[in-house]
């Protein structure tokens, strides 16, 4: 959580409570780089260290929600993919653009996750279902839900197929998950 890491490289190290706004502003500014260059791909991999330990909410979210630090912790998160799905809208990329949003794990082992069984670091429904929410306008219709079970290695065989880039894989390299 105190960490800046672009390309294997740690470029800044910080206090906690800044990790979020940064990545906020550096993956808004990544978008907006990539539309000097519209026509060529990118891939952007965000990942949030929000909502695990520390929690720290910074001032401007500190009792937001009403309901306590971590839920006012939840809703600066949720700013940050918001701002970062506005920033691929306002930049003509939403259309054309695959946006994946899950978690690592369940909820936490202090927490409740009724009504499901368990929490993170069990392998009951508590542990292991977590959120991912998918947009791309071009091939996904808004408003659909699917049932079908998932595991994030998955995700890197859809984002190739997606993006045509299936056929760059080499041949002798099985990758798993399911498109």
């Amino acid at each position: 959580m105190d960490t800046i890491i672009e390309n294997d490289k740690v470029i800044e190290k910080l206090e906690e409570i800044h990790n979020l706004p940064r990545l906020t502003e550096k993956s808004v500014a990544y978008i907006e780089e990539r539309a000097k260059s519209p026509e060529q791909p990118f891939f952007l991999y965000v990942p949030l260290g929000s909502p695990h330990t520390p929690i720290v909410p910074t001032k401007e979210w500190q009792g937001k929600s009403g309901l306590g630090a971590y839920a006012d912790f939840v809703m600066q998160t949720d700013a940050t993919v918001g701002a970062i799905a506005a920033a691929i809208e306002e930049n003509g990329f939403a259309e054309n653009t695959l946006l994946i949003f899950t978690s690592d794990n369940g909820g936490m082992l202090s927490g409740n996750c009724w009504p499901l069984k368990k929490s993170k670091q069990y392998l009951e429904e508590g542990g292991i279902r977590v959120p991912c929410l998918i947009q791309w306008p071009r091939a996904i219709p808004s408003g659909t839900v699917s049932a079908q079970p998932s595991i994030m290695m998955d995700a890197s065989v859809t984002v190739l197929e997606a993006g045509g880039a299936r056929k760059f894989v080499p041949k002798d390299r099985e990758l798993d998950g399911i498109n």
